[in-house]
């Protein structure tokens, strides 16, 4: 049996992680509402899932960790990210003249914000199995369960000097039950989505994504993605085009015509990263993709020197400021 030897050293009683999952177990399986998800049901088999205690630490205190420095913001929209940012659009033409006379969002909006999320491929952000981090948010909302990590998250949260409101126990605690209620709709989402798209359990554990259960190149959760299979059909998350013509779709829902700030801010609510976006989109939304038939392809692709690019780990950089909804 598993237990949480390092967030639970200091606690004068240790709970067991398997509890809340058997929890998990009987609030997705037990009452047969959602039968397309039956065939995950092994996974939640005693012993099968890990506790994600770095991204359980990552998502409860990121509200209280600093923000980037803006020499790093600014790496987003450097010369370097303009040119990958031309050579991207025009290598996927097509798809973003699809979205863009779709959804009325301009190609460079969809470009900037897989930019900023990935740099195309190449951003090595660590990465954590989603159902794990998922299943391991979601037993936030299970009282022993959280009252066990409290005492530690809290010590935890003093030492980022906080505002008042969070040199409060209680609070921390009433945000962790939130993030645990929130995420256990996640959690149900991600299922139903592998089943959707037709995923084999071993598939489903192998999905890799960010320490909030984001995954695919747009980063979304799984809610969000679930909202635009209902609404679009089935789509590959991690296939460019595919993600080009969500993302942008996630932008018009979100109200892009009428407030296009609030729109990237209501994709990933933090101001750093609306200001990332932002920068990187005004530069690139004079890109001419109607009248580029491709003639002069090779003047446009970009053979950086790697000391010039954002390539190392970035996971201290982004570790506090990925705040989605909570």
């Amino acid at each position: 049996m598993l237990f949480l030897l390092g967030l639970l050293a200091s606690s004068p009683t240790v709970f067991s992680w398997e509890t809340p999952v058997k929890e998990m177990h009987s609030f997705l399986f037990q009452d047969g509402s959602y039968p397309e998800i039956a065939i995950y049901e092994t996974l939640f088999a005693p012993g099968q899932r890990v506790f994600q205690e770095e991204a359980v630490r990552l998502k409860v205190l990121n509200i209280v960790m600093p923000r980037p420095q803006t020499d790093v913001l600014n790496s987003y929209s450097n010369s370097i990210s303009v040119k990958r940012g031309v050579t991207f659009m025009k290598e996927h033409r097509d798809a973003f003249l699809r979205a863009k006379y779709q959804f009325g969002v301009p190609s460079a909006a969809p470009a900037a914000i897989l930019y900023v999320e990935t740099l195309y491929g190449k951003l090595r952000l660590r990465q954590y199995p989603t159902l794990d981090t998922l299943l391991s948010l979601a037993a936030l909302a299970d009282g022993p369960f959280r009252d066990s990590l409290l005492t530690k998250t809290y010590e935890d949260a003093q030492g980022y000097s906080p505002s008042e409101k969070w040199k409060k126990k209680s609070e921390w605690n009433q945000r962790m039950e939130e993030i645990g209620i929130f995420w256990k709709n996640e959690l149900k989402s991600f299922l139903i989505f592998g089943a959707k798209a037709n995923w084999s359990p071993d598939f489903l554990a192998s999905v890799r994504g960010s320490w909030v259960g984001a995954f695919g190149h747009n980063q979304m959760l799984p809610s969000t993605a679930l909202s635009k299979v209902s609404r679009f059909g089935m789509f590959d998350p991690w296939n460019w085009d595919d993600s080009i013509y969500v993302t942008a779709a996630e932008l018009h829902s979100k109200g892009w015509r009428s407030d296009s700030q609030n729109s990237i801010f209501q994709y990933n609510q933090a101001k750093w990263y609306v200001d990332s976006v932002w920068s990187l989109y005004t530069k690139l939304k004079d890109v001419d993709l109607e009248n580029w038939a491709g003639a002069n392809r090779k003047e446009d692709e970009v053979m950086a020197n790697p000391a010039d690019d954002i390539l190392y780990d970035m996971q201290d950089l982004r570790s506090g400021f990925y705040e989605q909804h909570l």
